[in-house]
């Protein structure tokens, strides 16, 4: 079934596309994606993790996230017809049509192997297509098990114990973050699973650096949106501060809306934060 938010996002898209007369192409591209993403959710969204209060909250204690890739509840069939469905998705789009391929079709041992190499963040190279865009398709097609864990695990984490700068749910790494409107307080948001958890104001969340000489934040005009970025690791996180709207948000669509803040911060010498 599909979720509220991803109801959401879908009904902006759609508005946007008959107020612009169209859609930008990589705003295009992440609507179908969304589509596909959530017409899985009904085969998949009785996932049983296995997993009790007690184990998650010892690893959590440990510093490790509430579970691992051997943890997921995979029905390798169903992810096999999704990276094939995001496959063709990528190569509707010229841009990708000529540096993709479907790889694993029938192979389903060499799948699992190639999705859990890059869950560990150890992605192999003995594939046909773009590295990266295969990494980005092979997480599109498993975002729908992941947000539906993180729906289950949240529940179970104690976010005030945790303040780390990965993911408590799966370890992802941060791609986003805002700040909320009650306290100001900064939260970051799963580049994998879209957990969101509280994090410290002034510090960097891939390093730990807190040296506030070292590190800073740009605003845009509007003071909606922030870049913040840590001289010492050369890393970068954007944000949104959500006290300077009224309007509902929609943070898994934030992180293509601001695509131009990726470009600056590029530009600037600064890079993103990978997942682990």
């Amino acid at each position: 079934m599909i979720s509220e938010i991803e109801k959401q996002i879908i009904k902006e898209l759609d508005d946007r596309e008959l107020t612009q007369e169209g859609l930008p192409p990589v705003l295009a591209l992440y609507r179908q994606l969304v589509f596909i993403q959530s017409s899985a959710r009904s085969r998949i969204e009785n996932l049983d993790f296995r997993l009790n209060a007690k184990t998650i909250d010892n690893r959590l204690r440990e510093g490790k996230p509430a579970f691992e890739f051997r943890d997921i509840p995979m029905d390798w069939g169903l992810y096999r017809d999704l990276y094939n469905q995001v496959a063709a998705v990528f190569r509707s789009f010229p841009q990708f049509e000529n540096s993709l391929s479907v790889d694993w079709k029938d192979d389903l041992k060499l799948l699992e192997s190639r999705v859990e190499e890059w869950y560990r963040g150890h992605p192999s190279e003995n594939h046909t297509g773009n590295p990266v865009t295969v990494e980005i398709m092979l997480q599109a097609a498993l975002k729908p098990f992941l947000s539906i864990g993180s729906e289950i695990m949240l529940k179970m984490i104690d976010q005030d114990r945790w303040l780390r700068g990965y993911c408590p749910v799966c370890g992802g790494a941060a791609d986003f973050a805002f700040l909320d409107r009650e306290r100001g307080g900064r939260h970051l948001v799963c580049s994998r699973c879209d957990s969101q958890w509280l994090y410290k104001r002034m510090e960097c969340h891939n390093c730990g650096n807190q040296d506030q000489n070292t590190l800073a934040y740009f605003a845009s005009d509007s003071g909606l949106y922030r870049l913040y970025v840590c001289e010492k690791c050369r890393k970068y996180l954007k944000a949104i501060d959500l006290r300077c709207t009224e309007k509902q948000v929609l943070l898994p669509l934030e992180r293509f809306m601001t695509m131009d803040l990726d470009r600056q911060a590029c530009q600037k010498g600064y890079s993103a934060v990978l997942s682990i």
